[in-house]
């Protein structure tokens, strides 16, 4: 099992980038401030659960795990 961990400062920096691609070749990864206030409903795909879990005021702090 393959393990992944990243502070992304931003979610949407690291999806315009294509970098969140290759996180997802982890069998499980943790993002760390990943500064929105919706859910990434684009990666609700057969093969990843997710969890999100966000805070309260926008641009703030959030993380969210990946699992495959």
């Amino acid at each position: 099992m393959k393990i992944a961990t990243w502070n992304v400062n931003d979610l949407k920096a690291i999806t315009r980038k294509g970098s969140l691609d290759e996180v997802l070749k982890y069998d499980v990864a943790m993002l760390q401030e990943i500064r929105t206030s919706d859910k990434p409903l684009d990666l609700l795909f057969s093969d990843f659960a997710i969890g999100v879990f966000l805070h309260k005021e926008k641009g703030y702090g959030g993380v969210m795990t990946i699992i495959r």
